[in-house]
């Protein structure tokens, strides 16, 4: 983490993660501008390289190679992410609208987001077709589709609308695919047939007669059937409706026409051409905003119009970031200047390939092999990756803006509070939209709880620094994560006081800092009416979250933590490695999917499981937290020499790429500490050695682990998996301890 890193006063947001966004992203990382946050925003954590996808589909690749992980890029450059979609801009007010979170302010946007084959304009083509793009959605259906096609026992016909080279690949690495899949069943390939539909007279209408010629050769040599004159009419469940009246029959249609723009810019107020793509001019700023700036797919450059190729979006990327830190720092910017005439590689799904550079065209597998050498090494730019630190430097006055320069000794102490109207502001417009879980904020520093009669007053306190660049995911994960300690014992929450640390930034930044934090945390607290009655917040040189939580309870009802007996099961809601997965992400060794799964799992909130646990009387019941399985489970141990725990090692189940990382050696650095509880196990049964650290791994917003009846444990888990805690599953029983052993011993 590079903690020397100056206050942040200007906000740029790069919406989307194409081609174009995947330059600045690293440019910003090698080379930061002082006093800027970068956030990225985009719905897919992997993002896919479109260079690569015939290949992918075609299965010369697998997915790592064909797409970037962005959380992994976004961590080598230390820039936030933000795994979300958007759904709206206001750039009058300058923010970003989503579905389920807060508005995202920026100073500076960037926009490359893509686009999709128009569906919207042939009746049917949304409900019966495959759009190819966005890729991530075709990916998951093809999936499904490849499996119906290699387990067909009758003639299937699959059809390809579009003729233009997304099209011809498409179809050509599908069938590439299938037919050695079904040679490798024993089956005849002939069992799909595949068919082509040309609006036009011409395959590859803006490429060269030599490029024409090659491909009309390669789709008669591999039988597929090419119709031209056929623009659809309308798409049925069956097949294609010609605008001609003819009826084309197919069980399958992938629809890989003209790039059709999203709704929302247009909505926004963004000048856009007559097709909804965002107009700019040559330096790529927006025509009617000149902080807002486009490339790739989504745009359209007015001087320099161009057909929808990620060739174009990539040579876009230099001169993009060039301008986005050209308008920060205050620099003349510079035009974009497109080639005239660029190289165009096409390939034929079977480690073939057709290229044209103008007027000349050439083909044959070296072409394909010229082709791969370029696109590996384009994704090698950034997937092959090493953690890096940045020093800080001076922050540019354009930067800065109407701010007092910094002072270099950010104050400790009370000084380093986060100045009163900043929390008072968004403390306001939390209570506006959550009036129910606000009292009344009477200017009080103490809050005034009442506690029922008969009652007692549980209380636990909990605080980490953030390890994700989304407050608002992140203020999810610490809710769960402090209201834990309650749900173990079986306990009702009823309150909670914030406590906040917040980077260094403008009053503006860290108004939106904190309330996306909150907020994030009120999505936690609304369903279970938890009040929150105030806080505190301070100045640290990295962000954090924590929160005292309150409940009341009867003590007679309080499901204790040292409560174990001889032949109970243990039974855990969760999979374990949360840990090791952030400590491999920091060494740029995680893949962006594993932590998306991690995430998931942190904000599963244990509410529902710890009710589950009480309704099947567990007898006791901890959170895996920080000291890992083994540090909790010796806390429920605790003084009691009768008991001994046995751990099924076969039976843990982690989550994805933990036993990856474990192999490379990976762990927290609290692990080392945790590691001192395997002084009180046995392992002399153990036929899993290489899995001992995941039972120290310290975990963030971890499951519950309960000991009930042996006879309990199946309708228990039963129960935990309905209310879905699918990864709940029984890790030990408890037995009689005999004088000398250990107090876990691992089988």
């Amino acid at each position: 983490m590079n903690t020397n890193k100056a206050p942040a006063y200007k906000h740029l947001v790069l919406l989307g993660g194409g081609h174009s966004h995947v330059s600045v992203i690293k440019s910003f990382g090698m080379k930061p501008v002082p006093g800027v946050a970068v956030t990225v925003v985009c719905r897919d954590v992997h993002t896919p390289y479109s260079g690569m996808l015939p290949g992918l589909i075609a299965g010369h690749y697998g997915f790592d190679e064909a797409h970037i992980d962005l959380d992994k890029l976004c961590a080598f450059s230390q820039i936030n992410f933000i795994h979300d979609e958007v759904v709206g801009l206001d750039p009058i007010t300058q923010k970003l609208k989503f579905r389920g979170r807060p508005d995202l302010a920026y100073d500076v946007l960037s926009i490359n987001t893509g686009s999709s084959p128009d569906v919207n304009s042939v009746p049917g083509a949304k409900e019966f077709a495959v759009p190819v793009k966005p890729i991530n959605s075709f990916l998951d259906h093809w999936n499904k589709l490849e499996s119906r096609l290699e387990n067909t026992d009758k003639s299937v016909t699959v059809a390809v609308v579009g003729a233009g080279a997304g099209g011809i690949e498409l179809l050509l690495s599908v069938q590439n695919r299938i037919n050695d899949s079904l040679i490798a069943d024993g089956k005849n390939p002939s069992l799909v047939n595949y068919k082509l539909l040309v609006s036009g007279d011409e395959l590859l209408p803006t490429h060269n007669a030599g490029v024409r010629k090659c491909f009309k050769q390669k789709l008669t040599e591999r039988g597929v059937q090419t119709d031209y004159m056929s623009r659809v009419g309308e798409v049925k469940s069956n097949g294609l409706v010609l605008e001609n009246g003819s009826f084309i029959e197919a069980d399958e249609i992938l629809w890989v026409t003209s790039a059709a723009a999203p709704a929302w810019p247009k909505l926004s107020g963004l000048d856009v051409d007559d097709r909804g793509f965002i107009k700019v001019n040559d330096k790529l700023q927006t025509l009617s905003f000149p902080n807002i700036f486009a490339a790739g797919d989504v745009a359209a450059v007015v001087n320099h119009p161009r057909e929808k190729a990620g060739v174009f979006a990539v040579r876009q990327g230099p001169p993009l970031m060039a301008n986005l830190r050209g308008f920060l720092l205050g620099d003349e910017l510079k035009d974009f200047k497109p080639q005239k005439t660029f190289l165009g590689l096409i390939s034929t799904g079977d480690k073939y390939a057709v290229a044209s550079w103008g007027p000349l065209a050439f083909s044959g597998a070296w072409v394909w092999r010229w082709k791969d050498k370029i696109d590996r090494k384009f994704m090698n730019l950034y997937s092959v990756l090493e953690p890096m630190r940045i020093p800080a430097v001076e922050i540019a006055p354009t930067v800065l803006g109407s701010h007092k320069t910094p002072d270099p000794m950010r104050c400790n102490g009370c000084a380093a509070k986060v100045g009163s109207g900043v929390l008072t502001k968004v403390m306001r417009q939390l209570r506006d939209s959550h009036p129910a879980l606000f009292p009344a904020l009477s200017g009080d520093d103490a809050a005034v709880l009442n506690v029922p009669k008969e009652k007692s007053l549980i209380q636990s306190v909990d605080f980490f620094r953030s390890f994700i660049g989304d407050p608002f995911t992140f203020g999810k994960i610490a809710a769960n994560h402090c209201l834990n300690d309650l749900y173990a014992m079986g306990v009702q929450p009823h309150s909670a006081l914030a406590i906040v640390a917040l980077e260094p930034a403008s009053n503006e930044r860290q108004e939106d800092e904190l309330k996306a934090a909150l907020s994030g945390a009120l999505e936690v607290f609304t369903p279970l009416g938890v009040l929150l009655a105030g806080g505190h917040t301070a100045e640290f040189s990295e962000p954090g979250l924590g929160f005292t939580v309150n409940g009341f309870a009867n003590e007679s009802q309080i499901i204790p933590k040292q409560g174990l007996k001889s032949g109970d099961d243990l039974v855990l809601t969760k999979a374990l490695g949360t840990g090791i997965l952030l400590a491999g992400q920091m060494r740029l060794a995680t893949k962006g999917r594993w932590i998306e799964e991690a995430l998931q799992s942190m904000m599963l909130s244990n509410h529902t499981a710890s009710e589950v646990f009480f309704e099947h009387e567990a007898e006791s019941c901890t959170d895996i937290t920080g000291f890992g399985l083994l540090g909790h489970l010796l806390e429920m141990i605790g003084e009691n020499d009768d008991i001994a725990v046995e751990i099924n090692m076969n039976a843990l189940r982690e989550l994805s790429g933990v036993k990856h990382l474990l192999a490379q050696g990976i762990a927290s650095s609290l692990a080392a500490s945790n590691n001192e509880a395997l002084n009180s196990v046995d392992v002399s049964k153990i036929v899993s050695p290489e899995m001992i650290p995941l039972l120290t791994d310290p975990q963030t917003a971890g499951g519950l682990l309960g000991a009930v009846k042996a006879e309990k444990t199946l309708r228990l888990i039963s129960a935990l998996q309905n209310k879905g805690y699918d990864k709940a599953h029984c890790v030990g029983r408890v037995v009689e301890r005999n004088p000398g052993d250990q107090a876990i011993k691992l089988i």
